[in-house]
């Protein structure tokens, strides 16, 4: 159980480090998350045999929605961790046009594989419907949507991760709205040991003009 979670902004444009500190009764000890560089752009790592820019990592299983940010996050991943990428789709209830074709365009990106699990069930069972008997409603203005879905596809991500050996998950969430707070809640709660990297508080690329010209120089398919 959740006692602390701190989440600190360094002062570096475009990247952060990121501490959790889980406690709890069976005395865990304290996890440090680290997304990546220090003040000086020197690269945060306990492993020294580094195959990327920024550090090194086995396996991380990416949420990917098949659009230009998460298109492009799987060969940032590669390049800067020096990992094997494992894309992750959740069906919630999109519809089958949202997933068609999503594992040859992860595959032309980058990827191993594409993992593709139906979280219907599950999400109108243990979330949706308690959201509405509970009369959740943000700040007391905004009805929840998308955002009733990122704990339950954070879930499948841990649970993914053990399946094929992962040693990290990886959001394309930005670094100033609620969705990497949802993620990143939920994969500290299930697997503290997780690694969690999560590009837009990490890389140089400030919006779309920029994740397109990187997608071209990596031959990534711009959706």
């Amino acid at each position: 159980q959740f006692q602390e979670l701190s989440l600190k902004r360094s002062q570096l444009v475009g990247n952060a480090v990121v501490t959790g500190h889980v406690t709890g009764s069976r005395s865990c000890k304290n996890q440090a998350i680290r997304a990546v560089l220090s003040g000086d752009g020197t690269a945060l790592t306990t492993d020294s045999k580094e195959a990327g820019l920024r550090g090194k990592l086995k396996k991380v299983v990416l949420a990917y929605s098949g659009g230009l940010d998460t298109s492009v996050i799987v060969p940032w991943l590669k390049e800067n961790y020096g990992c094997e990428v494992v894309c992750f789709t959740a069906d919630v209830g999109q519809g089958i046009k949202e997933l068609e074709g999503l594992e040859q365009k992860a595959k032309a990106s980058g990827a191993s594989q594409l993992v593709v699990k139906d979280l219907t069930e599950e999400f109108v069972k243990d979330f949706i419907f308690p959201c509405l008997r509970a009369g959740a409603i943000y700040e007391r203005k905004y009805l929840l949507g998308t955002s009733m879905a990122r704990p339950v596809i954070a879930k499948a991500m841990v649970d993914v991760a053990a399946e094929v050996g992962a040693d990290a998950v990886a959001h394309g969430c930005t670094g100033k709205g609620n969705d990497q707070v949802r993620f990143e809640l939920t994969f500290f709660s299930l697997n503290p040991e997780l690694k969690v990297v999560a590009p837009w508080r990490e890389w140089e690329i400030q919006g779309r003009e920029d994740a397109i010209e990187y997608a071209k120089k990596h031959n990534v398919p711009v959706p």
